[in-house]
């Protein structure tokens, strides 16, 4: 499983990692998942999180639950709005304390694509 965050701040990149690794763990994913892209600008505040699962493995129903449990619970605490993006085998979830903001939709959208290629 690859793991990339863009975040300025580092300490909150190392958190963000650990916590990816055992919230995959805990719900028996890592032969599921391929990558996870997380983009955090707590500042603004956005979080993005985006995963893309092995093909085929999103048919499970069980998979299908954990992949959703596993975005929700990497969420920080306090990013009660959000948006779904669902894409093939791809998945993210935009997250915020604001509303969405057009650009945010945009980014997601942008780290899909430079996902599946």
């Amino acid at each position: 499983m690859n793991i990339a965050i863009d975040s300025d701040d580092e300490e909150g990149k190392v958190i963000t990692r650990e916590t990816i690794i055992d919230i995959v763990q805990d719900l028996n994913l890592t032969n599921v998942i391929e990558d996870v892209n997380v983009f955090v600008r707590p500042k603004e505040p956005v979080f993005i999180v985006l995963l893309s699962s092995k093909m085929g493995a999103y048919e499970q129903k069980n998979v299908r639950k954990n992949i959703t449990d596993c975005l929700l619970r990497v969420i920080p605490e306090g990013f009660r709005v959000r948006k779904r993006i669902v894409d093939n085998n791809t998945f993210a979830i935009i997250a915020s304390e604001d509303p969405i903001k057009g650009g945010w939709v945009k980014k997601a959208v942008k780290m899909m694509r430079d996902i599946q290629n």
